[in-house]
């Protein structure tokens, strides 16, 4: 956000350069190119701060259960007052730069004071609000398509359908069935919603993209080796699994349920791209999705939280602190081969050193 918003800064001096100052518009009557390109540069990092935290940690989080009006409304007004609050320092670093005075310095005060009441401060606020909102839009366009997609969208990269290899976790909730007719429809919902939420940290620490959410279940995916580096595609599951024991608690006093889960890990060749016409996606198909749906419905045959396929331990970093238990060779529905499956657990160790199964 930082590298748009510097970007954004050269155009909007570059802008006020061949237009504004042609006119000699209220607010910028005392202007030089570079010092504003330089004041531009120097108040982008606090801009990016404070401004761009807002925009991420508080408008995108709390503002999005509003009705989209007031949240269109209250996004506008958190923004206008923070780019003025923005604004004022900016002009007073400007300021001091262009006549050589302190920041303090009356006539820098006063010519902030001018600026504050002129057209140019108006200009600054719109330009800033339409950088504001088209990066309120990317990051929602980049919460529909998983974090860097927009730019391969805007690149065209799944125009046509290209072949990627590609690791992919399918992980669901047990007794789900039961558990949504304990609750209802609205509390599971809530139940599903904050299960979700609260696996996605693990998921991007692992650099995990998430897939698809498919009821219960939810498919995450990582590019090759990006999931194999540091078995990011098993740790995913690892850390998943502390955040959802810390988190036990909580959900059995709001909710009155245990959770538990399952999930299988596969890799292979995909081919990916856009499809749709007025609702696009960007959708997997291969045998590897399929593969991976079928091994984790052996989770209950094996009684195993976790199974991965050879294919992924072969290439994986290391299964040091990992108790991996070969389950044999199976075959599935639609293969011709069968797959070796493995059932994969952390691993903890006694005082004596001796290695126990964790769980």
């Amino acid at each position: 956000m930082g590298i748009y918003w510097a970007v954004a800064s050269v155009i909007f001096s570059v802008h006020n350069h061949f237009f504004l100052l042609s006119t000699q518009s209220s607010g910028f009557e005392q202007y030089d190119f570079w010092v504003t390109l330089a004041t531009n540069i120097l108040i982008i990092p606090l801009a990016a701060f404070f401004a761009g935290g807002t925009i991420v940690y508080f408008i995108k989080e709390h503002v999005r259960k509003l009705p989209l009006w007031i949240a269109l409304l209250a996004d506008t007004v958190i923004i206008v007052v923070l780019i003025v609050l923005i604004t004022v320092p900016g002009s007073l670093l400007y300021n001091s730069i262009f006549y050589g005075l302190y920041p303090w310095h009356n006539w820098v005060i006063v010519r902030t004071w001018e600026f504050i009441f002129s057209y140019g401060l108006i200009y600054t606020i719109f330009f800033w609000s339409l950088v504001s909102a088209v990066t309120l839009v990317a990051l929602q366009i980049g919460e529909k398509y998983g974090p860097g997609n927009f730019l391969k969208l805007l690149r065209g990269a799944y125009y046509r359908p290209k072949v990627e290899e590609r690791i992919f976790m399918f992980l669901d909730i047990r007794s789900s069935t039961a558990i949504a007719e304990k609750l209802g429809h609205e509390k599971w919902f809530a139940l599903l919603n904050d299960f979700f939420n609260d696996i996605t940290e693990p998921i991007i620490n692992t650099e995990g993209e998430i897939y698809q959410y498919v009821g219960d279940e939810v498919i995450i995916s990582w590019p090759v080796p990006g999931g194999f580096r540091q078995r990011n595609c098993i740790n995913c599951f690892l850390e998943i699994t502390d955040k959802m024991n810390a988190q036990a608690n909580a959900y059995f006093n709001r909710y009155g349920v245990e959770l538990t889960f399952k999930a299988a890990v596969h890799s292979g060749k995909v081919a990916v791209g856009e499809i749709g016409k007025i609702k696009k996606d960007i959708v997997f198909t291969g045998d590897v999705l399929n593969t991976t749906s079928r091994i984790q419905d052996l989770c209950n045959t094996y009684q195993a939280d976790l199974l991965v396929s050879q294919d992924v331990l072969d290439k994986t970093d290391s299964v040091v602190g990992l108790e991996v238990t070969h389950m044999g060779s199976v075959e599935l529905r639609g293969r011709n081969q069968p797959v070796s499956i493995f059932r994969v657990r952390a691993a903890t160790y006694s005082a004596s050193g001796a290695q126990s199964l964790a769980g």
